[in-house]
């Protein structure tokens, strides 16, 4: 967290530098990178739907890979309440999980 010295009652969280090659692997509305396809990732996003009963997805996954490990950073979550997580502007509800199977 980073608190503004001017004005303290604004706070930020950051997160640390990553020092490899930024990739975005899929988004939140069903668009898959073919030149990065990664079916860990893609597993990922249909696991956490399949364990979740349906109820939420994460998706907008990107980040960097180190070797064998991804880094992920400002993911988007999809979630079948609509209303769940409305300040962030990227749950596109069931519609959004359809998108993604369209292209899964």
């Amino acid at each position: 967290l980073v608190q503004q010295v001017t004005n303290p009652s604004k706070i930020y969280q950051v997160e640390r530098r990553m020092q490899h090659e930024w990739r975005k692997w899929n988004n939140n509305s069903g668009g898959v990178s073919l030149n990065e396809y990664s079916t860990i990732l893609q597993a990922f996003s249909h696991w956490t739907y399949h364990v979740t009963k349906a109820r939420l997805m994460v998706v907008d996954l990107q980040g960097v890979k180190v070797e064998r490990t991804y880094l992920l950073t400002d993911p988007a979550v999809h979630c079948d309440d609509i209303l769940r997580f409305r300040r962030t502007r990227t749950n596109l509800g069931i519609k959004g999980m359809q998108q993604f199977f369209r292209t899964h």
